[in-house]
């Protein structure tokens, strides 16, 4: 079944799950990012599932290459990703993640702050700040963690029901960086 002849929502969820499972049986790397990358920008899904789609077309994009090898994949897939859409997003903000060090840390948030600023969907914008915050956090960076939990829990309005799990996220971070400074005698 061609997934992109797909139109209606659930079966297009339901065959991409038997076809994953298949092609991961199979181990068919390039036609699973195939895959991923018509789910991901399938007119069909929702935008959290094209996000969804995207990030798992980055992990198996990265999925066993160096940190100089994925800076490469990604450059080549942005070329062909279409302008605007949730994995041209997705793939940038990875992009400037593979960068990130603590002598360039500003550099890096503002990249990716640029890509948060062109996104306005609310999807769109925590999906960023969770991919940043994660990558931030498995390198240690606390700058950047903090700056994306701070700025998307300052976005989220008060009525909004995601609110009170963009303020936990920022709480969380707080924390870490707190009992950090603590542990190094820095409080």
């Amino acid at each position: 079944v061609d997934v992109k002849k797909l139109t209606d929502p659930l079966t297009i969820q339901i065959i991409a799950m038997m076809e994953v499972r298949e092609l991961e049986l199979e181990g068919d790397h390039d036609a699973l990012l195939s895959l991923y990358n018509d789910l991901a920008n399938h007119p069909g899904c929702s935008t959290t599932d094209r996000l969804m789609y995207s990030d798992r077309f980055v992990r198996e994009l990265f999925r066993g290459k160096s940190v100089s090898e994925r800076a490469t994949l990604a450059e080549q897939w942005m070329k062909n990703a279409v302008e605007g859409s949730e994995l041209a997003m997705t793939l940038g903000t990875h992009r400037w993640i593979l960068d990130l060090n603590d002598a360039n840390e500003d550099e890096i948030r503002k990249g990716i702050f640029d890509i948060y600023k062109k996104n306005k969907d609310k999807a769109r914008r925590k999906a960023l700040v969770l991919a940043t915050v994660q990558a931030a956090s498995e390198r240690n960076n606390e700058f950047l963690q903090y700056q994306f939990t701070n700025t998307w829990a300052s976005g989220v309005k008060r009525a909004d029901p995601e609110r009170k799990y963009a303020e936990r996220l920022f709480q969380e971070v707080v924390l870490e960086r707190a009992y950090i400074e603590w542990s190094k005698g820095e409080m």
